[in-house]
């Protein structure tokens, strides 16, 4: 599974992987921390974690009926 931070709403065209929903949510997690200077207080947000799974979500379906998705 894979997940374009472009996605999420951003600038940046990093692609972040895991082998699961719960591995792919950690690494967005570390992509945030490291290159967009996320703090560990945010990443727990309820909110954020909501958009996350959603982008995820979202980026399972076919490009052309997504959700465009708010910048965070």
């Amino acid at each position: 599974m894979d997940v374009n931070c472009l996605e999420m709403g951003t600038d940046c065209d990093q692609v972040v992987s895991g082998e699961s929903t719960g591995e792919l949510v950690e690494a967005v997690h570390g992509h945030m921390r490291l290159a967009h200077g996320y703090t560990r207080e945010q990443l727990d947000s309820a909110e954020l974690n909501e958009m996350i799974r959603g982008a995820i979500w979202q980026s399972a379906r076919p490009r052309e009926i997504r959700t465009p998705r708010p910048d965070i």
